[in-house]
């Protein structure tokens, strides 16, 4: 299979690089909470309880970012 991806670490950033037709804004912005939550997991001894509710706490965050972007009123699906 070819990836459809590039992914690069330059200095102390990540960059990945995909067709923009592959995801929507709001699957990447859960999709990159999901993996902020798993290295503050990591890297504390959060139970899977709390992670999961902090997971909650981010996606609601992600959520009033987009609409006051926006301008409006998003709902999560």
């Amino acid at each position: 299979m070819i990836a459809t991806y590039q992914v690069a670490i330059e200095q102390d950033s990540i960059l990945v690089r995909m067709p923009a037709n592959l995801f929507n804004r709001e699957e990447i912005i859960r999709f990159l909470d999901y993996l902020e939550v798993e290295s503050i997991r990591r890297r504390s001894q959060l139970t899977r309880a709390e992670a999961e509710q902090l997971a909650a706490e981010i996606d609601q965050t992600g959520w009033r970012q987009l609409q006051e972007q926006r301008g409006g009123s998003t709902e999560p699906q």
